[in-house]
């Protein structure tokens, strides 16, 4: 994917992670043949993808609002994921959509940008989101003004 050597994508994590303190920013695809959500930019991470059984960014793409999950660790659908317990021994998570518009009616959603720390976060709120989703919507820009990307989705505005 051409997108993973991005220098406009990699900065962005850095400037989410920067922003919000705190200790890995990703920008995944969903590649649904593989079954893997591919890390195209991250700061933080080390691994280029991971099962989307293992991902929390699967529950982002199909939602319009971004989600917070501010305990990993106690929350009890979460605790045991690798992802908390080994990988990122990450305790937050906040994830937003990657959106496409095509039109009025129909929208491309195609990832996430998200954002993990080792700590609980209780006190983050969807308010705290705003920044979050606008670096969402310069990600979204971006992608498509790469050649894999088809042409109907490079011509429709973001957002």
């Amino acid at each position: 994917m051409e997108a993973r050597n991005s220098e406009t994508l990699r900065l962005i994590t850095e400037e989410v992670t920067d922003k919000y303190k705190m200790s890995y920013c990703s920008v995944t695809i969903e590649n649904k043949l593989d079954r893997r959500q591919e890390f195209v930019a991250a700061t933080g991470l080390s691994h280029d993808s991971m099962h989307m059984d293992q991902s929390f960014a699967t529950l982002v793409i199909g939602r319009d609002l971004p989600i917070i999950i501010d305990s990993l660790s106690t929350n009890p659908r979460y605790q045991d994921s690798i992802v908390v317990t080994g990988i990122l021994n990450a305790d937050f998570y906040c994830g937003t959509p990657l959106i496409w518009k095509l039109n009025e009616q129909l929208q491309l959603r195609a990832g996430a940008l998200c954002l993990l720390d080792t700590k609980a976060h209780p006190e983050f709120s969807l308010k705290d989101t705003d920044y979050l989703i606008e670096k969402a919507a310069e990600v979204t820009n971006h992608l498509k003004t790469f050649n894999n990307c088809p042409e109907h989705l490079r011509s429709s505005p973001a957002f």
